[in-house]
């Protein structure tokens, strides 16, 4: 084999050795959350329990206070900001029709200018009545599969959280 082939080859089995452990990780991570939230919380925790190791505390009464003060302080995180992130999702849902008049707005001008010197959207002949008529069927066409990706995400951060807390469950 040449040397030179084979130094440019390099990049590639990289790549696909990080596809397929993206792969696997995609895979494994309903596996894999729970572990991964107690390598978390056992990072987190360690300098707090070493801390109070040091005021002559028992090691398992100093692991019992860290989980409950890191607990306490991630739940007081969610309870702050999950109100606050319901009420923007809201605020964007209110405003979404203003946003979307403002880039029909901002996209017009430039489907003009793209007809202007013989451009099409989406080999339509109908011109500028059209333009923006095909850029509002494409956003609805692509919005059910966006609107679908989104739900299998939330789904997906629904199903791991769940099993953090049934894993929590099981500690308690």
């Amino acid at each position: 084999m040449n040397p030179d082939t084979a130094f440019r080859q390099i990049p590639l089995v990289w790549l696909v050795v990080a596809i397929m452990a993206g792969a696997m990780l995609y895979l494994l991570s309903p596996i894999l959350t729970p572990f991964l939230m107690a390598f978390i919380v056992a990072y987190l925790g360690e300098p707090v329990v070493r801390t109070l190791g040091q005021w002559k505390l028992p090691r398992w009464a100093a692991i019992l206070i860290g989980y409950f003060l890191i607990l306490g302080i991630l739940g007081t995180l969610v309870l702050l900001v999950l109100p606050l992130a319901q009420e923007q999702l809201e605020q964007l849902i209110e405003k979404a029709p203003t946003y979307k008049s403002a880039m029909l707005g901002y996209l017009q001008p430039v489907l003009d200018f793209w007809n202007s010197y013989g451009g099409s959207t989406q080999g339509t002949e109908q011109g500028d009545d059209d333009s923006a008529g095909s850029v509002v069927s494409l956003a609805k066409d692509a919005a059910p599969q966006a609107g679908d990706a989104v739900g299998k995400a939330v789904d997906v951060v629904a199903r791991s959280g769940m099993a953090v807390a049934k894993t929590l469950m099981n500690i308690f």
